[in-house]
């Protein structure tokens, strides 16, 4: 942890050592409990990163319209009973 960066507790003054990339992260001190805000590292001085290069997409074909479907025999229960009060209404 060479790299790691030292704060020092505003509440208590403690030395408290993190990581580089942590930043603008909420953090409470060990020994007073102290909740403040570790500082933002600057994109330039974060890891450099190449981005990575999605291929195109290919273009949207129009859908094939929709089959007509048979129409659904009521022989559970549930459906029986569904027929039946949507008939009654």
């Amino acid at each position: 942890m060479s790299d790691a960066l030292v704060r020092t507790c505003p509440g208590c003054g403690q030395a408290l050592r993190f990581p580089p990339d942590v930043g603008g992260v909420l953090m409470a001190c060990p020994e007073c409990g102290h909740r403040f805000a570790s500082p933002f590292r600057l994109a330039g001085n974060a890891k450099k990163s190449t981005p990575q290069v999605l291929p195109a997409a290919p273009p949207l074909q129009p859908s094939p319209p929709p089959a007509t479907l048979p129409p659904v025999k009521n022989t559970t229960p549930a459906a029986r009973a569904a027929a039946k009060y949507a008939a009654n209404s």
